[in-house]
């Protein structure tokens, strides 16, 4: 599923001001563009970014390709060196959990439509090849509780003849609540829709689903529902070979993916705080 590549030459430093995080756009060697996520301490932000690009494959989301890319030393070196003279105020990167300098990368869309409103994102959509897996959003983001799903959360990617194309999700470095773990257990059991539909952008999202609507939502929950242990022990063992983090922690996530996928389906039907403007609550 994941190509192992080489980088080459990083292009671009994109700092963040705020909690530690930011990304690098990187030529890789196979003559491709990515976009490598990093953040202090733990490298978390990289690791919820390929967790959630692994169950956005396998539930058939609009997830955009990924591979594992190795930084040479030289490399991260100058990175830290660069950070430190030109942004003093950003987070050093903690390699200390990256074996061999392998980070996880998604692959970088040059030929993008820019959204700036809610508005632009559901006119757009519909000119698409893909607007049907647009609903994958709703039981992707519940499973793995990604509150992060704002405006510059999607993008429309552009054909060769600058028309709206294909539709995809992007920016998965936020689930389980939060930047960190410690709230596995607490979301384990929570299917509450209440802090996302306070938000503005989700409120927004959340009333765009009507009874039609909703059957596409509900093939999605079937996809989860129906995630496989294996699978999903398959990329804990991925998990395992690129970083080195406490076990405790890849039994934490191996617990909360595979205990909140049972019956996901049946919650979504009985989940009355999700949708507002569904009527008929009933499965496919």
């Amino acid at each position: 599923m994941y190509n192992q590549l080489q980088a080459k030459r990083i292009i671009y430093i994109e700092p963040n001001q705020h909690d530690g995080r930011f990304f690098v756009k990187v030529l890789a060697s196979d003559g491709k563009t990515y976009q490598v996520k990093f953040n202090a301490p733990g490298q978390k932000s990289n690791i919820n970014e390929f967790i959630s690009n692994y169950i956005g494959k396998i539930i058939k989301a609009p997830v955009l390709n990924g591979a594992f890319i190795t930084f040479s030393q030289d490399m991260t070196d100058r990175l830290v060196e660069h950070l430190k003279l030109h942004f003093p105020t950003t987070k050093l990167p903690d390699m200390s959990c990256i074996k061999n300098n392998q980070l996880f990368g998604i692959e970088w869309q040059n030929s993008i439509i820019p959204l700036q409103t809610n508005t632009e994102l559901e006119i757009l959509l519909d000119k698409t090849n893909n607007s049907n897996q647009f609903y994958s959003l709703y039981s992707y983001d519940q499973y793995l509780k990604n509150f992060d799903r704002h405006i510059g959360n999607h993008i429309i990617i552009k054909d060769e003849n600058k028309k709206p194309s294909y539709y995809s999700l992007i920016d998965g470095d936020r689930i389980f609540g939060s930047l960190g773990w410690e709230r596995l257990e607490i979301f384990k059991d929570d299917f509450s829709c209440l802090k996302a539909i306070g938000a503005t952008w989700h409120k927004y999202l959340y009333n765009l689903i009507d009874d039609k609507k909703y059957n596409h939502v509900l093939k999605y929950a079937t996809n989860i529902d129906e995630l496989k242990e294996e699978q999903i022990a398959l990329m804990i063992n991925i998990l395992k070979h690129i970083y080195t983090i406490d076990k405790s922690d890849y039994d934490k996530i191996m617990n909360y993916l595979m205990s909140r996928k049972t019956g996901f389906y049946s919650v979504c039907i009985n989940n009355a705080t999700c949708f507002p403007n569904i009527k008929q609550r009933r499965g496919l």
